[in-house]
């Protein structure tokens, strides 16, 4: 299901906003966990709202299109973080992206118990799982790929700089050994390399949202009448 490519979105924020925390904020390892706490938290509180949400209205293809759209959005402003991005415009950026994935990653369970006969939901609960799967383990090495060469490429371009040792001393060290006049430089290359993986996850939302767009709007409560009458 093309809809499951949302755990790619997710898991590029989750390891790579805590190394621009730690890198471009100067945060530690503790201190960027914290700074994750908003979309930690806003994802939480959508995901269960979503399910009184869904039980309320009977539709889940509503909460797909708003939680994509707000996680394309939400994604697109992570791209455009620098040195000088506020406290107030990481939190509610992160506040906004959560709530879409909240919203939305829950559905796919909703619509495989509602669109399939009883006979075929264990095989499409299964396959939903394992997109889900196969989604997390291909975007955690997509986005490390593209950090990685983004940011090699991009210290490359400063004279004198040991490009190798840089990447080695990883978020919390790769100032080291960089010349007083050229951390500023670094910083922003630094930055560079990070937000441009966000790109990824911008992508997938918007696969996702595509994918919505093409759902059926079956209605939970009318699946479950069917079944009792069927029982």
């Amino acid at each position: 299901m093309p809809f499951t490519m949302l755990s790619e979105p997710w898991l590029t924020h989750a390891f790579k906003l805590p190394i621009w925390f730690q890198a471009i904020k100067g945060a530690t390892a503790a201190k960027s966990g914290q700074m994750l706490l908003p979309s930690i938290i806003g994802l939480s509180v959508a995901a269960i709202s979503s399910g009184f949400i869904v039980s309320a209205i009977g539709y889940y293809t509503p909460l797909m299109l708003l939680g994509s759209t707000m996680m394309a959005i939400g994604f697109g402003f992570l791209t455009s973080f620098t040195p000088r991005t506020t406290d107030s415009a990481w939190i509610g950026w992160q506040v906004m992206f959560s709530i879409g994935i909240g919203l939305a990653f829950p559905q796919p369970w909703s619509a495989t118990q509602t669109a399939l006969d009883a006979k075929d939901i264990p095989v499409g609960m299964a396959a939903v799982g394992f997109s889900i799967s196969i989604g997390a383990a291909i975007s955690i090495s997509v986005s490390q790929n593209i950090f990685t060469n983004l940011l090699r490429e991009g210290l490359s371009s400063v004279p004198g700089l040991d490009v190798g040792n840089v990447i080695e001393q990883g978020a919390t060290g790769f100032l080291n050994n960089v010349p007083a006049s050229e951390k500023e430089r670094v910083i922003d290359i630094y930055n560079s390399a990070v937000t441009r993986t966000f790109w990824a996850g911008v992508a997938a939302a918007c696969v996702g949202l595509v994918a919505a767009l093409c759902m059926k709007w079956n209605s939970v409560k009318g699946a479950k009448k069917e079944r009792t009458v069927e029982e």
